[in-house]
């Protein structure tokens, strides 16, 4: 497997690939990021970040991770099962229940490391891993706080990102097998999002994405706490990449308030 990374990781971010199993079984491949510096007799907050669907953990998990990680937060990025390094056969299966389950599957790992608090643990879903971690927060109330970022379901707008040097990688081909779509007609993601409060979601949606109502609708259904967070001059697959355009500041903020 290809360890090709599309963005840089900074000379004061250690990362390391870790591995651990879900509830099914299966074996899944991430990445850990923290500070060089850190001191681990000392426990800090953590995240998880869910890739955009159909995306692998050295795409943008890798830019959430690096910047959050500066910002002091321990961060787990993760390939979802039949995808990339992680386990799970045939490749290329997109199945909700098991894209659900490995978010959990990640606070199980982050709340066993020591230098982890295991009562602050926040999650972040790009695109459509954001379906995937406010399905998982419903039921897992160890996630205390959750962002999903720009909700999405697949278009042709992907192929600007996923199939140009911008964000290629050779683990994510950009599709999933054709049987992959009853399962989700027969899954409801959503259903019980009123259920996530009192902990907090943050809604962070690209002023110009196709995509924008699904997070809107989404918005509407929860109950509070939330907030809709829209960035100014910014595309669906801006959320993705673009430094300048994801609202670092506002990630740090929301979850340093909120995972106490």
């Amino acid at each position: 497997m290809s360890k090709h990374y599309i963005a840089p990781l900074s000379d004061n971010i250690e990362r390391t690939s870790v591995f651990y199993k879900n509830r099914y079984g299966f074996t899944l491949a991430g990445d850990l990021y923290h500070l060089k510096n850190l001191d681990k007799n000392k426990q800090y907050p953590a995240l998880i970040v869910g890739a955009p669907y159909g995306g692998v953990k050295e795409q943008g998990p890798c830019i959430y991770a690096n910047e959050l990680a500066k910002r002091g937060f321990i961060v787990l990025t993760f390939d979802p099962c039949f995808m990339g390094e992680s386990e799970g056969y045939p490749r290329y299966v997109s199945s909700p229940d098991i894209f659900t389950e490995n978010f959990s599957a990640g606070i199980d790992y982050l709340g066993l490391l020591p230098f982890v608090n295991r009562e602050q643990i926040g999650a972040i879903g790009i695109c459509g891993s954001g379906g995937f971690a406010l399905s998982a927060t419903q039921m897992d109330t160890r996630i205390k706080a959750v962002v999903p970022e720009d909700l999405t379901e697949p278009t042709a707008e992907w192929f600007r990102f996923y199939a140009l040097k911008r964000g290629h990688h050779i683990n994510a081909l950009g599709g999933f097998t054709t049987t992959s779509n009853l399962a989700f007609m027969n899954y409801h993601l959503l259903d019980y999002l009123d259920e996530i409060s009192p902990r907090p979601i943050l809604f962070i949606v690209g002023d110009r994405a196709h995509s924008k109502f699904f997070s809107e609708e989404a918005f509407n259904k929860a109950s509070e706490p939330k907030e809709l967070y829209v960035v100014d001059d910014a595309e669906h697959i801006d959320l993705y990449d673009k430094i300048d355009k994801i609202p670092f500041d506002k990630l740090e903020l929301f979850f340093k308030n909120n995972l106490k």
